[in-house]
Parts: C-alpha cells; sequence; structure tokens
C-alpha cells in the first residue's frame, strides 16, 4: 500500500471505476476510513500476534481474529469500491489471512501452501499460445541475455521463441513441484532464482518496471522458503482426512484462477501475471481535441503519425503516473476510464480499440473498432455484467475540473 498509496487514498487524478455503478455515488472519505481501518487491524492484529509468541500474559491471550475479519472486510470493501485495487498482491493477502481465519491450525499450512503454488501454474498456463516469444517473457529473456553479455542471441526469433517457451515450462513445473514433497526443496530453489531473475531483469538495472513488481517478487523470494522449507505441518492422526471446509477452499483456489483463462474471474486475482492475455483498449483522439482531455491525462498523448490525425492516448502510463500502479487490465475497467477521458469530446473525436482474447481459445486475438464509445461497445457493452459506465471522482480530479 505504501508504493501505491494513492490508489487507496483517493489522492491522485486517476478516475476509480466501482464494481457496480450504483457505488459511483460513494465519496472519497469512505474510502479513507476503510483504509485506516484495515491498517489499523493489520498492525494490531500483528501486535497481538507478537505478543502471544513470545508467550506473554494478558492481551497476548487475545485472540487476533476480530482483528483480521475487519482487514478483510475493509480490504474487500476497498476492491469493491475502486476495481483497480483488486491487485495480484492485495488479492493474495485477502486469501491468505481468510484461510487463518476459517481453517484450523493443522490445515493452514497445506492450504497456504497450495496458494502459492497456484500463483506459478495459472501465471504459466495464461501465457501458453503458438507464440511464445510474443509476451512480456521475451522482453525479460532479452533483457537477461543483454545483461549477460549474449545479446547477439536476441536477433534469433527462433532461439527467443523456445526460450520463452522453456521459462513458461520451468515455471509450471515449479508450481507443481511445490506440492509434492520429493521436489518440494528442487522447486524451492528454481522458484528463488527464477524471482531473482525477475527482479534483475524488471528492476532499476533492467527494465525499470514500478516498485510494486519489485516488492512482489521480493516476497516471494522470502515466503517460498518460509512455507515450503522452514515451516513443518503440524502434526495430525495418520488417518485424519481434510475437513469439508478445506476441501472447498482447495478447490476454489483452483477452479478461480482456471475460470479466469475464459474470461470469468478477472485476470490479476487469476494469477495472469506477464501474460498476453488480458484485455487492452487503445484510445485515439483527434489532435485539435487534445486539449480538451483531462489535464495530467495530456503528457501522455503521442503526437499523430505523418499525414494523419489521430493521436494515441496512452492510458496505461497515465495509470502508473498518478498511482504508481498498471491499469487493471480488464476490459469493463478500461471502457469506464476512457468514457471518463473522452466526457468532454463528442462521438466522432475520438476512435477506440479492444483488443480482447477469443473466449474459448484464450491465445487467439479478435479486435473491435470503432468511432467513439457508442457504437464500440454498443453490444458488447451489454453483455459486461459490472460496471464499465462510471467512475468515482477524487477532490483532486473535482479540483481540476473547476
Amino acid at each position: 500500500m505504501a508504493v501505491t498509496w494513492k490508489l487507496w487514498t483517493g489522492g491522485s487524478a486517476f478516475p476509480a471505476v466501482p464494481l457496480l455503478k450504483e457505488l459511483s455515488i460513494v465519496p472519497m472519505v469512505v474510502d479513507q476510513v476503510l483504509a485506516a481501518m484495515m491498517l489499523g487491524s493489520l498492525f494490531g492484529a500483528i501486535g497481538v500476534l507478537v505478543q502471544r509468541w513470545r508467550q506473554a500474559t494478558g492481551f497476548g491471550r487475545t485472540s487476533p481474529d476480530w482483528l483480521l475479519t475487519v482487514f478483510v472486510f475493509c480490504g474487500t470493501a476497498m476492491g469493491v469500491l475502486n476495481q483497480h485495487r483488486f491487485q495480484s498482491w492485495h488479492w493474495l493477502t485477502l486469501l491468505l489471512v481468510a484461510q487463518y481465519l476459517v481453517l484450523p491450525p493443522a490445515e493452514r499450512l497445506r492450504t497456504w501452501r497450495i496458494t502459492i503454488a497456484t500463483i506459478y501454474c495459472f501465471a504459466a498456463l495464461s501465457r501458453l499460445s503458438p507464440d511464445m516469444g510474443g509476451s512480456m517473457s521475451r522482453e525479460i529473456l532479452t533483457t537477461i541475455l543483454a545483461k549477460g553479455g549474449a545479446g547477439h542471441l536476441t536477433r534469433n526469433a527462433t532461439w527467443i521463441s523456445v526460450g520463452c517457451g522453456l521459462m513458461t515450462l520451468a515455471e509450471f513445473l515449479t508450481g507443481l513441484g511445490l506440492c509434492w514433497k520429493p521436489t518440494r526443496r528442487l522447486s524451492v530453489t528454481v522458484s528463488m532464482l527464477m524471482h531473482l531473475t525477475l527482479v534483475t531483469a524488471l528492476g532499476p538495472w533492467g527494465l525499470n518496471h514500478h516498485h510494486g513488481v519489485l516488492c512482489w517478487n521480493l516476497f516471494f523470494l522470502v515466503a517460498v522458503p518460509l512455507l515450503f522449507v522452514m515451516c513443518e505441518e503440524p502434526a495430525a492422526p495418520i488417518h485424519r482426512t481434510p475437513s469439508a471446509k478445506s476441501r472447498w477452499i482447495q478447490f476454489f483456489l483452483v477452479l478461480f484462477p482456471l475460470s479466469g483463462l475464459w474470461g470469468v474471474a478477472d485476470n490479476w486475482p487469476s494469477w495472469q501475471l506477464y501474460s498476453p492475455r488480458p484485455e487492452v483498449l487503445k484510445l485515439y483522439v483527434h489532435a485539435d481535441d487534445v486539449s480538451r482531455l483531462p489535464p495530467t491525462l495530456q503528457p501522455f498523448v503521442s503526437p499523430p503519425a505523418p499525414l494523419q490525425d489521430w493521436c494515441g492516448v496512452r492510458m496505461d502510463r497515465w495509470s502508473l503516473n498518478e498511482t504508481n500502479a498498471p491499469i487493471y487490465p480488464e476490459d469493463r475497467f478500461q471502457l469506464a476510464v476512457a468514457a471518463f477521458a473522452t466526457g468532454a469530446l463528442p462521438q466522432d473525436r475520438f476512435r477506440v480499440e479492444l483488443d480482447i482474447p477469443d473466449e474459448v481459445r484464450w491465445w487467439r486475438r479478435r479486435r473491435l473498432e470503432a468511432q467513439g464509445l457508442q457504437a464500440t461497445v454498443a453490444s458488447y457493452r451489454s453483455k459486461l455484467i459490472l460496471n464499465a459506465d462510471t467512475v468515482r471522482e477524487s477532490s483532486v480530479i473535482k479540483e481540476q475540473m473547476r
């Protein structure tokens, strides 16, 4: 939260898109109260757990459960008020804390391990495609090769495609290996090498991605050896079977991200990381109307191509600049942001291109193009269940619109 604090406090000029359009009337002060409650309950729960670990008396006997329940409630509510907050790290935190609350100690560690393992498996599956060298894996691989003095290999498309395929396969096998005790230590080693590679490629020495990506990979460098090597499962009766509650949670941990491959679950909560699968909206504005865009968006408008009048609008760069977080990779979210950005423009003064995966073969793409938003998504938008129209405006936005 510290890295993306504007996203949580409503202090940015980037619009907030609630899950339900009816929530667009909720004032931003509610978000600030929820953020304070979420942080307060989290730090309070950590304090209780530390005291209990030290075998203190009095306060040490207090249960952290009610504090963690407040944390999960506030964290979920903040995501409902702004879909942008359902980032992978936030969703993972909510899952782990919720599992702590509902599962007995004997079943927590196993479920936490499955949660982490599914991230590797489904992140890899989301990158499967006939063109393995066309995703984010390519940028990572070429950066590593260049840093290792093997930059000449990047000119060979076959090598790059094979290398990206091997990286994806290694990640998938790592997730499976973490679930099987004989291969667990090897998988932990591969996992740590993988995240060290990502930190090198995506950090200030490489592609210089935003700090949230680095924090995510640093977290796994600590969490994976801690959960899979250092922690031991509590002793349990030999014939003990997992409870029904534990089984239902484990089914959810597999089926929810699996549904994301076919567009049911959102991309980030279903672990589609560094994946080419998520929807991408491209916005183009007539050169004469750039000044009518929100002031904080105007610096991210590209000049028109020679003999052309249309300028590309980088909403992804706008999101990074205002919130320090990538734009939420969902069609409905990006449609709502585009509608806000072009609110002062006539429909014939901007164009929209929506690049979306095929509903069944997610590795194949299809494109919708139209003038304005009305024609673009008149039929497509009607299929979206959640909000793709309205946004919530922060005090920063309202001040700029005066």
